[in-house]
């Protein structure tokens, strides 16, 4: 199994500020693609994001914040986890993420969302303004525009969702 696929970070373990990024494909034909189910060396590929596979907690007292993002016209997928900003955000953990825009993305298998896949405990918390999650499908077992799946805290503002497609399997 390989945890951590991102457009940008793989697997943050130690905080991460990052701002003012796009991740993107040229046009909705030409898609940026991140992460698969199994990966071209045979491990199945867990935690797959546009900007980070796997906010984790490897050190006490980290921050992850997340401003200014974009990520259009792409594709995330992943066995379990895949969000158009981050796959799967670990145990007690924030992350606080503002002006963030997902569209035109397709993220799929267990627990899909347009921010996030999945947050994978009740210590973790995602503070999230100025949200916009359009033109996006989500198809799995657990589907959202925010997260698939949330164990934790969220604790939204200002979020516009709008003309998405949610497939169940």
């Amino acid at each position: 199994t390989t945890r951590g696929t991102g457009g940008i970070i793989g697997n943050a373990q130690a905080g991460c500020d990052v701002r003012n990024v796009r991740v993107a494909g040229s046009n909705s034909d030409t898609e940026v693609e991140i992460g698969g189910i199994v990966s071209e060396l045979g491990k199945i590929v867990q935690c797959a994001g546009g900007v980070v596979g796997q906010v984790n907690n490897g050190i006490k007292g980290s921050t992850y914040n997340f401003d200014d993002i974009t990520v259009e016209n792409a594709k995330m997928k992943a066995k379990e986890g895949a969000g158009g900003l981050a796959g799967t955000i670990a145990t007690g953990i924030n992350v606080d993420c503002s002006n963030i825009v997902i569209s035109n993305v397709e993220s799929g298998e267990t627990y899909s969302g347009g921010l996030v896949g999945t947050i994978k405990s009740p210590g973790a918390a995602l503070m999230a303004s100025n949200i916009k999650v359009q033109n996006c499908t989500f198809a799995g077992d657990a589907c959202s525009a925010i997260s698939g799946d949330g164990k934790g805290a969220f604790r939204l503002s200002n979020v516009l969702v709008y003309k998405n497609k949610y497939q169940v399997t």
